[in-house]
């Protein structure tokens, strides 16, 4: 997987959060500080704070040099959206050259199918969705990468979740949690689609 699509599926992963999408987008008339923030969205410090930091992990935005005293300030840094710019059209001329996912009619509805295309490029998960109905969509094709009955181990599940989605921790414990996929003594097993459930994980 190439950086420039690493840092398209971090980056859009993040902004799945309708927070951190008002954030930016108050952030793209003006700084604003922890509290004007919280203020202006009408939720509480603390979890702005730890939106911040997300958006800040990923370069989106920075503080803006204040003099001593005053309070901290946060505003777009705007190289890294040139820089994302670039990389979407990096990853949009990549993932053109290559096949697209299979899409089983016998396993897939088509609803299930339109979901799965609208959240992949290519071969390449984009983000993973917000909504439950989509997310359970998206862990049901991750489950069809591994065939009924093989035992896997943990690196192989890793490296074939990996090549369709940087987080494969996420894919995993989920593909488990619905009873896709079983664990036992280090190995992992895909269980037939009569057997898992397909539920939420707690």
């Amino acid at each position: 997987m190439s950086d420039d699509f690493l840092f398209l599926q971090r980056t859009m992963g993040t902004l799945t959060n309708e927070t951190r999408l008002k954030i930016l987008g108050l952030l793209a008339l003006h700084a604003c500080s922890l509290e004007e923030l919280a203020l202006l969205l009408e939720i509480k410090v603390s979890p702005v704070a730890r939106h911040i930091r997300k958006l800040q992990q990923l370069g989106l935005i920075e503080k803006r040099p204040e003099r001593t005293g005053e309070a901290v300030r946060y505003t777009l840094n705007m190289e890294t959206f040139l820089m994302l710019k670039s990389s979407w059209y990096t990853a949009q001329t990549a993932l053109q050259e290559r096949d697209e996912i299979a899409l089983d009619e016998g396993v897939f509805e088509e609803w299930e199918r339109k979901i799965i295309r609208q959240f992949f490029m290519g071969t390449q998960l984009t983000a993973i969705p917000a909504g439950r109905k989509q997310l359970a969509v998206i862990v049901k094709w991750f489950a069809h990468l591994f065939e009924v009955g093989k035992s896997y181990q943990e690196k192989e599940v890793n490296e074939l979740i990996q090549r369709h989605y940087y987080d494969y921790a996420f894919f995993k414990k989920d593909l488990v949690g619905r009873g896709f996929m079983r664990r036992e003594n280090g190995l992992l097993w895909r269980v037939h689609s009569s057997q898992a459930s397909g539920r939420v994980p707690d």
